[in-house]
């Protein structure tokens, strides 16, 4: 699979997304829409980028990204007020953003 189907953003009482080892290259900003998500699993897919949108997500708490492309992390990243846990080892990534000091909550970051 390498996009979301439209009508996912439908369910809106979604607390668990697994995509693990897709095709993904990017997620659509309507990501933001499963505002009861607490737990996104993205790793081993081809992320360049992640979309703004992301930072909306406040529910969220684990969020796993290792083995992906991306560069850099949107700067709204510090928006996830309620994320404990952020996986981002095996990308590309050469700094965080200084919004990562907002992540009040976070006890693991890899």
């Amino acid at each position: 699979m390498n996009t979301l189907p439209r009508g996912i953003k439908k369910l809106k009482n979604l607390k668990q997304l697994d995509l693990e080892g897709n095709k993904f290259e990017t997620l659509p900003e309507s990501i933001s829409d499963l505002a009861n998500l607490e737990y996104l699993r993205l790793d081993c897919n081809a992320l360049n980028t992640l979309p703004d949108s992301i930072g909306q997500i406040k529910s969220l708490k684990k969020l796993n990204l290792n083995s992906n492309k991306l560069k850099a992390l949107p700067e709204n990243i510090g928006n996830l007020i309620n994320l404990e846990y952020l996986s981002l080892d095996y990308n590309a990534l050469t700094t965080l953003p200084d919004s990562i000091g907002k992540l009040r909550n976070l006890k693991h970051l890899i």
